[in-house]
């Protein structure tokens, strides 16, 4: 799905950002032989649930799973549910934007605008570029396509 290499691309581009957002810290883990006395966390990103519009009313109990298990496979990881997360600006924090939309806001078509606007503030043109083709497919989840595309 396009949104999952919007997420995927995104926490590629600006790894300590979101290290930061996750773990309140940068840590640089390509392997855990590599750095045995750091600690790995998996971290899932819960966008929307697959039957839910309104994310703040989902009855899932899919999105408040923090493992899975299936025969000798097991994995455990933290959950994050982009609803209940505060994604307001910060110098440090553009690579968040995509994702503002889905976060905890009263009002995501507002959201929408005040992202664009801060887009439109950012030095860079290709960094601004690509965080715009983020935020719309991202957006998408979440508001109409036409509205977006006013935006």
């Amino acid at each position: 799905m396009a949104y999952d290499n919007v997420c995927k691309y995104l926490a590629e581009r600006f790894p300590e950002q979101f290290a930061r957002w996750l773990m309140g810290e940068v840590a640089r883990l390509r392997l855990y032989r590599r750095y045995p006395h750091l600690s790995v966390r998996q971290v899932v990103k819960v966008l929307r649930t697959a039957n839910a519009i309104d994310l703040r009313k989902t009855g899932s109990e899919r999105v408040f799973q923090t493992s899975f298990r299936l025969e000798r496979l097991s994995h455990e990881f933290d959950v994050v549910r982009l609803w209940e997360c505060d994604l307001r600006a910060g110098a440090d924090r553009q690579a968040l934007l995509p994702f503002r939309v889905l976060s905890q806001v009263e009002d995501p078509a507002e959201t929408l605008r005040e992202v664009v606007s801060e887009l439109e503030s950012l030095a860079d043109p290709s960094e601004r570029r690509e965080l715009a083709a983020a935020t719309a497919v991202l957006a998408g989840l979440a508001l109409d396509r036409g509205l977006i595309g006013r935006s």
